[in-house]
């Protein structure tokens, strides 16, 4: 099966942690992404996308009660995220190896579901399959918290979204023309954008999206 790895090509998994620190103010993006929990401690939490754990270490040492599945289909991401958790003595974290549109969830189990900087490694039927199984696995009132690219609002992040759009190419050009409110809508959510943030490579947008009844 065809997937994107972390920074698109497999050999750079290995340095990811890295350049995602040099490139991106990786701080900032995971303290914004947690904050989208509007401070609720969540009793289970399934991360979609959770690549080597750039979100999952801070979230499983912040909400050390909950339990947390880590979700990625790709096993070079998900050996180094293994490492990371023994050498951090972290146990409410799960690695499984899945695919984000085919969750191995019971239907109205999970009450959050993150997904940070994932649909825009998918193409539009996968983002809209990934986000109908996320409604299926999420209970009633469930949540879908996203960290994502859209519409770049400076100068220098249009500049550096070429780059980003030249790789992702039609994967993530309806999310710089702000598709993404529209796909959760369509697909049975209401959306709140909540922040915004300004870097090298785009602008990153943070949404709630919550499962309508």
């Amino acid at each position: 099966m065809k997937y994107n790895p972390p920074l698109y090509f497999h050999f750079l998994t290995p340095v990811y942690d890295s350049l995602f620190r040099l490139l991106l103010p990786s701080e900032k993006i995971r303290k914004t992404s947690i904050q989208l929990l509007d401070y609720d401690i969540p009793t289970d939490i399934v991360e979609l996308g959770s690549g080597t754990g750039a979100l999952t270490l801070p979230l499983a040492k912040q909400f050390p009660s909950c339990r947390i599945s880590a979700v990625d289909i790709d096993r070079k991401s998900n050996a180094i995220l293994h490492k990371k958790i023994w050498k951090n003595s972290i146990g409410n974290v799960q690695v499984q190896e899945a695919l984000s549109y085919h969750l191995p969830f019971e239907t109205g189990s999970v009450s959050v579901v993150f997904a940070s900087l994932l649909f825009c490694n998918l193409p539009l039927k996968l983002k809209y399959d990934t986000m109908q199984e996320a409604k299926r696995v999420l209970h009633k009132n469930g949540k879908l918290l996203i960290t994502e690219w859209g519409p770049p609002l400076t100068l220098l992040s249009k500049t550096g979204f070429m780059v980003l759009k030249a790789i992702g190419r039609n994967n993530i050009t309806d999310l710089s023309n702000g598709m993404l409110p529209n796909y959760l809508k369509a697909n049975g959510f209401t959306c709140s954008q909540k922040q915004t943030l300004n870097t090298l490579f785009g602008t990153l947008y943070f949404y709630q999206a919550e499962k309508l009844t």
